[in-house]
């Protein structure tokens, strides 16, 4: 896990050194052409800058980024472009000679993406197929999935968040829970309490508040306007695939795992002999959770909404994963299901410890 989080730690780095040296260069050929020295010999300087910034931001970015396998070499591709672009906005119009030559090449760079994809989604396919069996949950199918084919990364935590928010929010709402897994026990977690109705309710108020909100603003900011109900449509959003994530995952129990989740926000796979306890939160729990000097102040709350009525205890810190790549260690998760009895009885079937 320590070695993980260092690889992570050593990507950032190398992503903003080169955004600093981008940065840099670009800085540096844009006070060239502002300079006194541009007019002189503007046909010379011209080519130096073209190739600086249209070849050199390519450069920088493999060596910083590409060949420290932090992203794909394919993504060259729209660097190349984006130095295109920049190189456009810092040459003056009429030195757009060595440039044009330049976006030649672009046409061939989109086949290199356009082959790279149809590539890459074959065996992604492929794969998918190979993987599902193993997984308990298909949406871990695909991000074991994606991560094999195009290794971890930031960038792809992120477009694994935002894909699998699409899916939730806009093509799962007529798909049930499926496993292939026999002798699964299955837990919902998201009925009790009301949260179907409550999220219902929620989402009008986004509704009628986006509507009102948009009116008053673009009196004085059109865009203002639009980017506040952009915000507000990935809020809604956000909250049909949060709700659709926990009726397509629920709760399950294997002979040798347990597998927590929370619609989109957070999982955990858990082996049954790193469990130590699970009791009912007692009110003198749900006190010490809240105190900043007891050791249960550092479990982990996972309930849709309201409070948690269980405490999971592990032998072990568990590895609880979160949105866009977060992750958290603790011994304590507090959560709550909708059978509680029979959840703590499946448990007890295990030997594990019931107070």
């Amino acid at each position: 896990m320590q070695t993980a989080s260092l690889q992570r730690f050593s990507g950032y780095r190398t992503l903003i050194w080169f955004i600093g040296l981008a940065l840099l260069l670009c800085a540096t050929e844009a006070w060239i052409v502002q300079s006194h020295y541009f007019p002189q010999k503007p046909d010379l300087f011209s080519l130096g800058i073209t190739l600086d910034i249209v070849l050199g931001l390519p450069t920088l970015y493999y060596v910083f980024v590409v060949h420290r396998k932090t992203l794909p070499a394919v993504t060259l591709v729209p660097v190349f472009v984006v130095a295109l672009l920049l190189a456009g906005y810092i040459l003056p119009t009429e030195h757009h000679t060595y440039l044009a030559y330049a976006r030649q090449a672009v046409p061939l760079g989109e086949i290199v993406v356009v082959g790279f994809i149809v590539v890459q989604m074959r065996q992604v396919v492929r794969l998918f197929k190979e993987l599902r069996s193993e997984y308990v949950y298909v949406i871990d199918a695909v991000e074991a999935t994606f991560y094999r084919v195009f290794g971890k990364s930031l960038v792809i935590s992120i477009v694994l968040t935002e894909f699998t928010l699409l899916y939730y929010s806009v093509f799962a709402w007529r798909k049930q829970f499926m496993s292939e897994h026999k002798s699964i026990a299955v837990f919902r977690y998201h009925t009790r309490g009301g949260y179907p109705a409550i999220l219902g309710v929620l989402l009008l108020c986004v509704v009628v508040e986006t509507a009102g909100l948009h009116v008053l603003v673009q009196q004085w900011s059109h865009l203002a306007a639009w980017i506040l109900t952009a915000l507000s449509v990935y809020s809604a959003l956000w909250l049909c695939g949060d709700f659709n994530a926990m009726r397509l995952n629920p709760i399950t129990l294997t002979q040798e795992r347990l597998y927590l989740r929370t619609g989109l926000r957070w999982r955990a796979d858990i082996d049954r002999a790193n469990i130590a306890e699970i009791r009912v939160l007692t009110t003198a729990d749900k006190r010490n959770i809240a105190n900043k000097s007891s050791e249960l102040y550092k479990a982990l709350r996972i309930t849709p909404m309201g409070d948690a009525r269980l405490l999971l205890t592990f032998s072990q810190p568990t590895e609880i994963h979160g949105l866009f790549g977060i992750r958290k260690h603790t011994r304590y998760v507090a959560l709550s299901v909708d059978d509680e009895r029979r959840f703590l009885t499946a448990l007890h079937d295990n030997s594990t410890t019931i107070i």
